[in-house]
């Protein structure tokens, strides 16, 4: 079975769903409770076995970068370090000053990557890397030369394709060159890999990027572009062309949303059910506690008496959605 290029790329768009009692549930929650705990092991850590202090961090959501916008990633952290040496500690000691000017010109950032291990097997294999390669190792891309024997070492503290690819990706959205990948099991850290990658490498990838959207996916960028040579019934996680349209519409987006402060985005018929249900209640108990108590009513009139109570409610209505019209749908919603 063959799949051309266009489809599998469009296909990394979709995740496939995790059902809550299966085995990847579990270790997605897992790891996810686990990666404040790592942190909170980082400092030790990187004083122990990289000789690095840890000056201040931050947790990230979704970064996108500036100068190209298509490209964003979520690191697990961010952390700015410096190296610990006994001449900086020297130094404090007679002028802080000097002290203090060696830390600002040392201290650099570096983008973390946390990946937990939950099943026993994979537990014992990163030990036993570990054991063979030390907890805590530096690859560092320099000469033309010497990259292919460099790669090897890369592929063999990080064995898994997607995890690779992941650290470059997160180099090259921050413009960044250092990236801590870390391995831990529920409790503890297990190794870390310090990848050190040059500007050439990092624009060469983002211009890989733009290459396969310019050639393979060009509508991605330009809505007159026709969508075309997409297999959708090769997509399995994809149920039709509308809910693939959808996920299109929310990447054109983006680039808009990424300039606000965004905690969370949902279709527009929610934000716009949301805002015309509020009161409602209230409203149609005011129309419950005035009507009237007619004893014997035709049916007849009990029909035209429902609708007379029900008028004003739906003039409330209406109002409530002529007042919030503008309000929902000029606002950076994700579908409209």
């Amino acid at each position: 079975e063959t799949i051309n290029l266009a489809t599998s790329l469009t296909a990394t768009w979709f995740m496939k769903p995790l059902k809550r009692s299966s085995k990847a549930h579990d270790s997605c929650r897992i790891g996810l409770n686990n990666e404040s705990r790592i942190i909170g092991e980082l400092p030790n850590f990187l004083k122990e076995h990289a000789n690095l202090e840890l000056i201040q961090g931050k947790e990230m959501g979704l970064v996108s970068n500036k100068r190209h916008p298509r490209i964003s990633t979520s690191c697990d952290y961010f952390a700015i370090t410096k190296e610990i040496n006994s001449s900086s500690f020297e130094c404090a000691q007679v002028d802080e000053e000097v002290e203090d000017t060696d830390s600002e010109s040392s201290a650099s950032p570096i983008i973390w990557e946390l990946k937990t291990r939950t099943n026993k097997a994979r537990i014992i294999k990163e030990r036993r890397n570990a054991c063979d390669h030390g907890v805590f190792n530096i690859v560092e891309f320099g000469e033309k030369d010497t990259i292919f024997t460099t790669a090897d070492y890369f592929k063999t503290l990080v064995p898994d394709r997607e995890e690779r690819a992941q650290i470059l990706h997160h180099a090259a959205t921050f413009e960044q060159n250092r990236v801590l990948f870390g391995v831990a099991s529920p409790t503890t850290i297990i190794r870390a890999v310090e990848v050190v990658f040059t500007q050439e490498i990092r624009e060469k990838y983002i211009q890989m990027i733009q290459d396969c959207i310019e050639e393979y996916v060009p509508w991605i960028e330009d809505e007159r572009e026709p969508i075309q040579d997409i297999q959708f019934e090769k997509i399995k996680t994809v149920n039709d062309e509308y809910t693939f349209r959808q996920n299109l519409e929310l990447h054109r987006k983006m680039p808009d949303v990424s300039t606000k402060i965004v905690k969370s985005i949902r279709p527009v018929c929610n934000a716009y059910w949301n805002k015309i249900e509020s009161a409602i209640d209230i409203f149609s108990r005011l129309c419950q506690n005035a009507r009237a108590g007619f004893e014997d009513m035709s049916p007849s009139f009990l029909a035209f008496y429902r609708c007379f109570l029900i008028t004003p409610v739906n003039s409330f209505r209406t109002m409530q959605m002529q007042h919030v019209e503008g309000e929902v749908f000029n606002s950076y919603s994700a579908f409209i």
